[in-house]
């Protein structure tokens, strides 16, 4: 929460610094987290909040609604800014990184060889 006050407080100044260090930076610290720590979606909705409320605000310089938010969700292409609402993925994220690391996790807790044709 310490890093999006950081960015936030700098993104008045310069956008276009502070938002390439909070869409990527940022992001992948919160995409790590939720892809190796499962039932975080409560957590994050105070770590979404803040982000909306803190650095969007500073970026776009005007308060955010919900329908902005889910704008903004939305990548680049869609005419959104490609920042997530981590909330929203965090479950699938994990899902998804569980499912693939299956093999590999069986294969150190049984001490077996890991066979990459099993895959």
């Amino acid at each position: 929460m310490e890093k999006i006050d950081a960015v936030s407080k700098v993104s008045g100044s310069y956008p276009h610094e502070a938002f390439p260090a909070f869409s990527r930076s940022l992001q992948a610290e919160l995409n790590f987290l939720t892809r190796t720590l499962p039932d975080l979606e409560n957590a994050l909705d105070s770590v979404d909040a803040k982000a909306m409320s803190k650095f969007l605000t500073s970026v776009i310089r005007q308060p955010q609604g919900e329908d902005e938010r889910q704008l903004f969700s939305s990548p680049a292409r869609k005419g959104g800014l490609g920042i997530p609402i981590i909330r929203q993925t965090a479950e699938r994220n994990f899902e998804t990184c569980s499912e693939a690391s299956e093999h590999v996790k069986s294969a150190i807790i049984q001490n077996t060889v890991f066979d990459w044709a099993q895959i």
